[in-house]
């Protein structure tokens, strides 16, 4: 949850997982924070994340009021890209909530394919759609 309310140290997170083999975290409203660890260590985020990437779920932590729908889903699409631009690609990026630039991890797709689905899949025991006969939906 939340990256355990570590998100200000992959490594303290990393001690935090090896001290608790079944705990699972996820990315909601913390992106930011491994953003600004990548800008002094890209290395050091990208080697958390190629670790622990059975164990990390990507999630957001964002909420949709029907007066402001509108403006809140183009706002989440923002924040989504935004991840995924950082968690795919290793190109340079910049956002408000810090100065200076950092780079995206640019991590393999098996790993994003965890990250994004399989690892919540495992975790909440979701059935893909092709085991509930619903593949063409």
């Amino acid at each position: 949850a939340h990256l355990a309310s570590l998100e200000w140290s992959v490594e303290r997170l990393a001690e935090f997982l090896e001290r608790f083999p079944n705990a699972v975290v996820d990315t909601a409203a913390r992106m930011n924070h491994l953003m600004f660890q990548a800008r002094d260590d890209w290395e050091k985020v990208l080697a958390f994340f190629v670790r622990y990437q059975d164990r990390i779920l990507y999630a957001s932590d964002f909420f949709i009021m029907p007066q402001n729908a509108k403006r809140a889903a183009h706002d989440l699409e923002a924040i989504w890209k935004r991840d995924w631009i950082f968690l795919s690609r290793t190109e340079r990026m910049e956002t408000d909530d810090f100065d200076g630039g950092f780079y995206g991890l640019g991590l393999n797709e098996e790993i994003l394919r965890k990250i994004y689905f399989e690892n919540a899949q495992r975790v909440f025991k979701l059935y893909s759609a092709e085991k509930v006969g619903m593949a063409h939906v």
